[in-house]
């Protein structure tokens, strides 16, 4: 078999849905292993092809070593050949990431998304930082590396996705520019996802995949018969009036969605301290809030 035959069909995994993989606790700051499962097997029984561990949504700057790799090891094992796995590291030296990087191949992930330090990295050390650990394992960029970068990068096929994660502007011209190139997710909402759409963007983070099937399912139907009607009213009606919640709800949504997780039975509320979990009234808020959205099952 060629070498890269595996990087083909990785690359043609990466389309529909992204289940983004809420980390959650208990109320003691405990991580909440049923309520994890759970959510890693709603994206699964709701069409989403792809499970993703990222940076922000799984709280990693929230967990110590070994407990990414303890989240990394459940997703793997809860998602059992059924969907494309994606890890993800912390702002690590090259010796953990590649550390990392070894730990994942041996539990069969299929792809590592690496987050780079905001401060050490020239041009030249994070080019071959991607390309030392994609001599390991099939990599994803995120974030909004530059052009001197990510041309620095094109010859390594094994460095095969991008979840982009820049501005609107940065990301066409990013798409413009390196068309096809990566297999591409839109990191973020439905109304990021239909802009990108257009310029060949197949895979998307999907909010719904996890407690709301129904809003998920109608998304990837329409999007994919281009019936940009019924995907305005989903983001006008039901997305918008979601995220709108980030402004009055204390940190920053992430709250929002696991509270949304418990009103639904999937997994519990809370947040790992010094982040702040939303209170019982609060909790009554966001359901009177969400339910005529029809978020609540």
């Amino acid at each position: 078999m060629p070498e890269n035959s595996g990087i083909s069909e990785i690359r043609s995994r990466i389309h529909g849905p992204v289940n983004s993989i809420y980390t959650t606790f208990t109320k003691d700051g405990e991580l909440d292993w049923p309520g994890i499962r759970q959510l890693i097997e709603n994206g699964i029984e709701n069409g989403s092809g792809i499970s993703l561990l990222t940076f922000g949504d799984s709280q990693l700057d929230f967990l110590d070593d070994k407990e990414v790799a303890e989240l990394t090891r459940v997703m793997v094992e809860q998602s059992a050949g059924r969907s494309l796995t994606v890890a993800a590291t912390k702002r690590w030296s090259t010796r953990t990431t590649l550390e990392f990087a070894k730990y994942c191949k041996g539990l069969g992930v299929d792809l590592l998304m690496m987050l780079p330090s905001d401060h050490a990295f020239s041009a030249e050390g994070r080019i071959g930082w991607y390309k030392a650990a994609a001599e390991i394992i099939p990599v994803m960029i995120v974030g909004f590396p530059s052009w001197p970068i990510l041309d620095g990068v094109r010859d390594e096929p094994h460095i095969c996705a991008f979840k982009e994660d820049g501005t609107l502007n940065y990301t066409i011209d990013m798409l413009v520019r390196y068309p096809a190139q990566w297999a591409y997710i839109t990191g973020g909402t439905y109304k990021r996802h239909v802009v990108e759409w257009p310029y060949g963007v197949q895979s998307y983070f999907c909010w719904g995949s996890g407690f709301a099937p129904h809003i998920a399912k109608s998304y990837w139907n329409a999007i994919q018969q281009n019936d940009f009607t019924t995907c305005t009213q989903i983001v006008r009606d039901i997305e918008l009036p979601l995220f709108s919640l980030m402004e009055r709800f204390p940190d920053m949504f992430q709250d929002v969605i696991r509270g949304t997780l418990e009103l639904n039975g999937v997994a519990q509320r809370y947040l790992r301290a010094p982040r702040r979990s939303l209170a019982d009234a609060e909790m009554d808020e966001l359901a009177a809030t969400i339910k005529p959205l029809g978020l609540i099952r």
